[in-house]
């Protein structure tokens, strides 16, 4: 098993780091090293690095891929790497393509293996929630990326809700680079807020991807609020104002407190719970909010995209 294990992982890393290859044919192998033991030894193979350098080329080149007509190269690595090597409920939920949990030891490790992971897995976040705001190729990709962008962004909501990744993260040992950390998060994420109200509204469909953003942030601000006492002004940094700042205010603070009070993903009740509770007092009706978040039970995150 050693030896077969040590084998897997050496040739899943040199494909991560072969830049020859299409990009689908360089993450493919991810899918091997979903049991525990092959990840392990992927990971002594330089398995954390090679995850770095793949998150830097998303920040780099993720939005030139989708100008390209060949589905070999309308890729996201970060939507890879969420799906399968750090997603949660590997065991419970294994032959299905759905959970509600993020790996947090696993996530928590590539953290610490460098200061430039999380920042650039955060970065790369980012860049996924903008790409589906430019045309595409086809209305096909047009919904892939739509689609990857929600998925990435779902799995951000598990993965705050996570002890062991949010505090690695967040620096919460520390107030003050804990606030300085989350307002630089904020500060990136605003340029995706600000794109986003200026584009239209077919290229976000029913506005999944921005509702997904709103409650991260709400979720951000409560986990640094718990975790290190620092309060978090998201309206101030991300330059919310009228209809917005009303639709993060009514939807996104109830969705992600009760997100980050279950610690999981919400099911779908659940979510329309909250969505019930609170879309009658604002400008966008119970309906309208089930469509903006369309939360599914648990959240999918599919390598299609379909």
């Amino acid at each position: 098993m050693n030896q077969e294990a040590t084998e897997n992982g050496k040739k899943v890393v040199e494909t991560l780091n072969d830049t020859t290859l299409p990009p689908m044919l360089r993450v493919q192998g991810l899918n091997s090293l979903e049991t525990e033991g092959y990840y392990k030894y992927a990971a002594e193979q330089g398995l954390h690095q090679a995850l770095l350098r793949l998150l830097k080329e998303d920040v780099e080149c993720a939005m030139e891929r989708f100008t390209k007509k060949n589905p070999m190269e309308n890729v996201v690595y970060l939507h890879w790497i969420v799906n399968t090597i750090f997603r949660g409920q590997r065991i419970s939920r294994a032959g299905t393509s759905t959970f509600g949990k993020l790996d947090g030891g696993r996530i928590k490790s590539f953290i610490e293996s460098d200061p430039e992971a999380f920042p650039t897995m955060w970065k790369a976040a980012v860049l996924v929630a903008r790409i589906p705001l430019k045309r595409t190729t086809s209305p096909d990709v047009q919904l892939l990326i739509h689609h990857q962008a929600r998925d990435v962004w779902a799995a951000f909501a598990m993965f705050f809700c996570n002890n062991r990744a949010s505090r690695a993260a967040l620096l919460v040992e520390d107030p003050v680079k804990c606030k300085a950390q989350a307002e630089w998060m904020l500060k990136e994420l605003k340029p995706a807020f600000v794109e986003r109200w200026n584009s239209p509204d077919e290229l976000d469909q029913g506005s999944t991807v921005e509702a997904h953003m709103n409650t991260n942030c709400a979720i951000l601000a409560g986990r640094v609020r718990n975790d290190a006492g620092v309060e978090l002004n998201v309206e101030k940094w991300t330059g919310m104002k009228g209809v917005h700042r009303k639709m993060y205010r009514e939807m996104g603070v109830p969705m992600g407190e009760a997100t980050l009070k279950k610690g999981r993903a919400l099911t779908t009740p659940e979510s329309m719970a909250v969505i019930s509770s609170n879309g009658g007092s604002g400008t966008l009706s119970p309906t309208e909010y089930q469509q903006r978040m369309r939360v599914p039970e648990p959240v999918k995150l599919s390598i299609t995209g379909s």
